[in-house]
């Protein structure tokens, strides 16, 4: 256990971390890969408010597979995450908190 850590430490001390941000052709991607695109959106938007919304606040917000949400007549509904990986849904939490 001790070596494969230390191997993995010595891996990462030569790594570098890079963030990149795209810029989409509105015209070039099937209406699919659009209907993606807005799914993310929507699903991060769905973490961002529950995780504001927590009642004890965003630090204590756990993420999970699915989510509570509330539509417009205001009754709850379970929804799963089928756009948003571990990372998008991490990555927006540390956005919050």
């Amino acid at each position: 256990m001790a070596a494969t850590r230390k191997t993995t430490l010595t891996k990462r001390a030569t790594q570098v971390c890079r963030v990149y941000d795209l810029k989409i052709v509105a015209n070039k991607p099937t209406s699919t890969q659009r209907k993606a695109l807005k799914m993310v959106f929507v699903e991060a938007k769905w973490i961002r408010n529950a995780a504001l919304g927590h009642p004890v606040g965003p630090l204590a917000y756990e993420r999970g597979s699915t989510l509570t949400v509330l539509p417009k007549d205001r009754t709850p509904v379970e929804r799963a995450f089928r756009f948003l990986d571990s990372q998008m849904k991490q990555s927006t939490l540390t956005q919050v908190r």
